[in-house]
């Protein structure tokens, strides 16, 4: 009878650590699910807000002093400085 309660005292330690070692692992898979999603949302931000100042360049109006030239120069620009933000996010 001893040896019978041995063997289940044994038994049960070996699931009480099995139960811990899964408990261990899944608290580890969790906070690398919330890591992972953390990761996405700061891409999305990140692109977002890449987009809006994109956005905000392609929509800078020239300065009244500027001529038709300097106006057409000021499009071309502010045109190729939006190309550049946008072009951070693919690289």
């Amino acid at each position: 009878e001893l040896f019978q309660a041995n063997a289940a005292r044994m038994e049960a330690q070996q699931r009480l650590a099995d139960a811990q070692e899964l408990a261990a692992r899944s608290g580890l898979a969790h906070r690398m699910a919330v890591q992972r999603c953390v990761q996405e949302a700061v891409r999305e931000a990140v692109a977002a807000e890449r987009e809006a100042c994109a956005d905000l360049c392609e929509t800078l109006q020239a300065p009244d002093s500027c001529t038709g030239v300097e106006r057409s120069l000021w499009d071309v620009a502010t045109m190729a400085c939006a190309d550049a933000i946008r072009a951070r996010g693919s690289q």
